[in-house]
């Protein structure tokens, strides 16, 4: 059985076909044309099913989750912020890591009974590359600017959160002194996801 089999009971699912175009059509609409990859997918039985997507153009395509939100945050009631999310990070160039990482944070909440909102810290999503000094994700809101409001799901808004990977000391930052702090010290470079980038602090 797969790790993300675990703990995850059957829900009701969305009609596919019809569903699925009104996603991609949301995405290219906000973030530019599918690129090629335009979609990867993975046959794991998990609930819910995740698929990212590639889009928009060079120098930092955006890969998107697409699935997560199908399924509400498992420990977050009715009403509350950020039920149902999706992911999504800028990066230098589209990588099949990327990717993977992605999915992998997105089905945190049905895996590890674990909330993600903005501001959350997660540690030990492993090297971005071999040899890279990013090892941790960090969420940050998206900003409404970027269009990607408006997006609903069985009656609930979806929240998108934008990944940011992090060094260690940048970890341990934003556990001592918050959030708003780990984001002003990041600036704006951090933004596009680059293995290469060294630590700010």
């Amino acid at each position: 059985m797969s790790p993300h089999e675990k703990n995850c009971p059957p829900l009701p699912r969305l009609e596919a076909s019809s569903w699925l175009r009104r996603r991609e059509n949301f995405y290219e609409s906000r973030l530019g044309p599918l690129r090629e990859p335009s979609v990867y997918h993975w046959n794991e039985p998990t609930d819910p099913h995740v698929d990212v997507y590639a889009l928009g153009t060079t120098p930092a395509p955006t890969l998107i989750t697409g699935g997560a939100a199908d399924r509400p945050q498992p420990r977050i009631r009715a009403g509350e912020f950020a039920r149902r999310i999706e992911l999504l990070m800028c990066v230098a160039e589209i990588e099949p890591w990327a990717a993977s990482a992605l999915r992998s944070i997105a089905l945190v909440p049905f895996v590890h009974d674990m909330v993600l909102g903005p501001g959350s810290l997660i540690r030990g999503t492993g090297p971005v590359r071999p040899g890279a000094a990013l090892h941790h994700a960090f969420l940050v809101s998206e900003p409404a600017t970027t269009g990607l409001g408006g997006f609903v799901v069985e009656g609930e808004e979806v929240v998108f959160l934008r990944v940011l990977f992090i060094a260690e000391a940048e970890f341990d930052l934003g556990v001592a002194a918050g959030p708003e702090v780990l984001v002003r010290a990041l600036g704006p470079a951090a933004k596009v996801v680059d293995p290469s980038r060294a630590p700010v602090v």
